[in-house]
């Protein structure tokens, strides 16, 4: 049995195998080692370019007939977004499969038939992006196994690679900070006897690497108008040049990870009149911080906002890891080690082990879970459980429930939906989903109350859809729940 395991990335993407209980994951990376860049280049009358060789030639081509380059791709699915790629629109769905499509070629070259694999998304991956990248999957001959959030196919490979067996897991509190191109994911993880799940999680969507990229855009066209004194919209770039210069600040911003300062150089960035204009700025790593040190606060607030949806305290922890291209970044290592010290754990694999996790989950064909039980609200303060914990997902089928409105003044039934994990003595903290049922505000008699009925369901892309209706309005009201708790059932 072989099992394969996707991280497409919005930076970058890997696949990675796991051929056998006592072999570690392979990670199928680039000819220089490193997981593939996520950029694509179209060139007329050509194959797509992919990966390394694509964004290597960014600078060199980006301005020529001919050449179109696509970048961070994963930040567009679930949108309506259309790229126009040499006189053509595609779609980002169809540009990810042309991502895959060259995964799943590499894989194969390198002596694995990549058919299916365990792929991994964001935590808070929408519904819509979930199955934009299903279908990008399937145009490129690959079929979905299961999705898994990216921190925890982290923790599971972190346990693997420790030597521990997934049926007699210590019981332990890790956390994983994943600060990667697109998003910031943080999830707290528990082992409890013998079990693996999610206990809290939490975010940020779209301030992540690309944003800082973004911040060094900003500051350079500000330093580079004041020193030829340039009005603002003088600053108009050709998209060609515009992709050099976005290049050219994400090489800056890496290289502050290792460098006191770093250069920001795109030749012949402007030509105004007779006039070339150069753009040639030096930014230093205090002044690179000072521009981030918002965003770094707020990714803070979100480790403490993780910590206390799960009630636990910094001691209470047991293992930090830091993945992710943009926890590399000093500000942002030096920040949590404020916080956790000596439990941060190195991670010589952080840009695949994310690929390994899903890997090993498709191997042992681990089943995803529901960490906690889906329970509704009731107007006493009880409970209703809809699904409970240990549910293995997705759901075939539906669940349905006859509740009555015990209060229709207002013309609504407000159905109130939150997952519960167990042993949580914080659980009215999780965050919940309301749906407002339209129900008419005078019954006839001898009514007192309304019906309401509720469907319930948990697809294939782990998202939780909720369908709500009066008996008398016949107002069907839907609403999808993205952000559930997941655990591996392993026996």
């Amino acid at each position: 049995m072989i099992g394969y395991g996707i991280d497409f990335g919005t930076t970058n993407s890997v696949v990675a195998v796991v051929s056998g209980d006592d072999r570690p994951p392979i990670a199928l990376v680039d000819k220089a080692g490193l997981p593939h860049p996520s950029v694509v280049w179209y060139r007329a009358g050509q194959s797509p370019t992919i990966g390394a060789e694509a964004k290597g030639n960014i600078n060199r081509f980006a301005e020529a007939a001919g050449h179109a380059f696509v970048t961070s791709v994963k930040r567009h699915l679930g949108q309506d977004k259309r790229f126009h790629i040499l006189g053509k629109p595609r779609t980002a769905r169809e540009v990810a499969a042309d991502v895959l499509r060259y995964l799943k070629e590499h894989a194969k070259s390198s002596g694995w038939p990549l058919k299916e694999a365990v792929m991994t998304i964001p935590v808070h991956f929408k519904g819509a992006a979930r199955r934009d990248l299903r279908e990008a999957a399937r145009e490129a001959g690959i079929e979905v196994l299961a999705f898994i959030h990216e921190p925890f196919a982290a923790a599971v490979a972190y346990y693997r690679q420790h030597g521990y067996d997934f049926k007699s897991l210590p019981d332990q509190r890790l956390l994983v900070f994943d600060w990667g191109g697109g998003t910031l994911d943080i999830t707290l993880t528990q082992t409890r006897a013998g079990r693996l799940e999610e206990v809290a999680t939490g975010g940020l969507d779209g301030i992540a690497g690309d944003r800082f990229d973004e911040r060094i855009q900003d500051w350079a066209r500000s330093r580079f108008l004041g020193r030829y004194k340039l009005h603002p919209e003088a600053f108009a770039l050709k998209p060609d040049t515009r992709d050099r210069f976005r290049e050219a600040c994400e090489q800056a911003k890496i290289a502050l990870s290792t460098r006191c300062s770093a250069s920001v150089q795109v030749a012949s960035i402007l030509q105004i009149e007779e006039r070339e204009y150069d753009l040639d700025e030096t930014l230093t790593r205090d002044e690179f911080e000072a521009l981030i040190e918002s965003d770094v606060r707020a990714a803070m607030h979100q480790v403490d906002w993780v910590l206390k949806q799960a009630a636990v305290s910094y001691r209470e922890i047991d293992a930090v890891l830091l993945i992710g291209g943009t926890s590399c970044i000093p500000l942002v290592s030096r920040k949590m080690r404020e916080r956790f010290g000596s439990l941060i754990v190195e991670v010589p694999n952080a840009r695949t082990i994310i690929a390994e996790g899903a890997a090993i989950v498709a191997y042992h064909r681990f089943r995803p879970a529901l960490s906690g039980s889906i329970n509704l609200l009731l107007a006493d303060g009880s409970d209703y459980t809809i699904f409970d914990g240990d549910t293995l997902v997705p759901i075939e089928g539906r669940k349905q429930v006859t509740l009555f409105c015990t209060d229709n003044r207002t013309g609504e039934a407000r159905l109130i939906i939150r997952q519960v994990i167990d042993g949580s003595n914080q659980s009215a903290q999780l965050p919940c989903k309301i749906l407002s049922v339209p129900v008419s505000e005078k019954l006839p008699l001898p009514y007192n109350h309304e019906r309401v009925y509720a469907n319930f369901t948990i697809d294939e892309d782990f998202v939780l859809h909720i369908e709500g209706y009066g008996a008398t309005q016949q107002q069907v009201v839907c609403a999808e729940v993205h952000d559930l708790k997941f655990g591996l059932r392993v026996q």
